[in-house]
């Protein structure tokens, strides 16, 4: 079996000072451990993995998916394509705890030539069980006018310390409860939402048109919400897990925790994962509202049963959706 030497390179939305020790020192040292990267604007999340063997390749991968790693000497390069369009390439410097990374739509660069550059600091192990683990980001959403959030559990599994990003204004966010079966966690801040989500009691229907909102991909693209639409393929998720609902309409990472709503912004489920893109397309999966519905109550937490504000479902959506982060 081959003996793995690993250091995992864990690009967050984090502040703070660069540590004095490299990635080449992390190398040398051949442990698995934190590597906090964040930008100076903190508008990009990734988590990047790479791994040396006893015989001398490596291996990588960027938020879950499999990256191509070259070893540059001095750099490594980490090509990663997400779909059809979008192609993340990193280049993490081994004697300074930097990372440039660009990305391509189409094969082109977005962002002009200037690279996105994120700093790097050492954190304690935390694959090993030393220290704390850190979670990522992704999407969240109001529930009811007094500040309780709905996210994913795997989004803040791990943080001690959550924030939300609303109109361009952060808040902390205090982890409520949490359902590690069911991927669900909720979290209460202290302002009152412009809107919150009206969770539906009707059962889903197939081929019902339904859209996800969220921030795919951390804010590495725009800081705007974003938007995709589908249907509901199928009332199980997989291996019939009745827990879930099927939907084609296009998920990325960022995505995780957001509400995906009827043509009236009534929530039908909440996004929490999809199959290897490689190998499938438009196979992604929600966590039925009925589950939500179970969740909230069993921890005495009040849902709406409509929504108080007015207007379009984008305003809707806008008004009651939020970036979250690990700080």
């Amino acid at each position: 079996m081959k003996k793995l030497l690993g250091i995992v390179v864990l690009g967050l939305l984090l502040s703070g000072n660069a540590h004095s020790e490299t990635i080449g020192d992390q190398l040398e040292r051949a442990l698995k451990l934190n590597t906090k990267c964040y930008s100076n604007d903190m508008t990009v999340v990734r988590r990047i993995v790479i791994n040396q063997w006893d015989d001398g390749s490596w291996t990588a991968q960027d938020n879950g998916y499999k990256s191509i790693v070259k070893d540059l000497g001095d750099e490594f390069e980490l090509t990663t394509k997400f779909d059809d369009r979008i192609t993340f390439v990193h280049i993490v410097e081994k004697t300074l705890p930097i990372v440039r990374m660009y990305w391509y739509m189409d094969g082109k660069l977005l962002g002009g030539v200037e690279p996105i550059i994120l700093k790097c600091k050492v954190a304690k192990n935390s694959l090993t069980g030393g220290g704390s683990k850190s979670g990522g980001s992704g999407t969240a959403f109001f529930v009811n006018k007094k500040g309780y959030l709905v996210t994913n559990n795997h989004v803040v599994q791990g943080c001690s310390n959550s924030k939300i990003k609303y109109f361009n204004k952060e808040y902390d966010a205090k982890l409520i409860a949490k359902d590690q079966r069911l991927d669900l966690a909720v979290l209460k801040v202290k302002l009152k939402p412009k809107n919150y989500i009206n969770i539906s009691n009707d059962r889903p229907k197939k081929l019902e048109k339904i859209i996800a909102a969220g921030y795919p991909l951390g804010k590495g693209l725009s800081d705007d919400l974003k938007f995709t639409a589908g249907i509901i393929s199928s009332l199980k998720g997989f291996k019939d897990d009745s827990t879930r609902i099927q939907i084609d309409a296009a998920l990325n990472p960022g995505n995780s925790g957001g509400p995906i709503v009827n043509d009236d912004g009534e929530l039908m489920a909440v996004s929490v994962s999809g199959l290897n893109k490689s190998k499938t397309e438009g196979i992604n999966f929600g966590i039925k509202s009925s589950s939500v519905i179970s969740f909230l109550k069993l921890n005495k937490i009040k849902h709406s049963t409509s929504s108080f504000g007015f207007g379009s479902l984008n305003s809707i959506l806008e008004e009651s959706t939020v970036y979250i982060f690990c700080n």
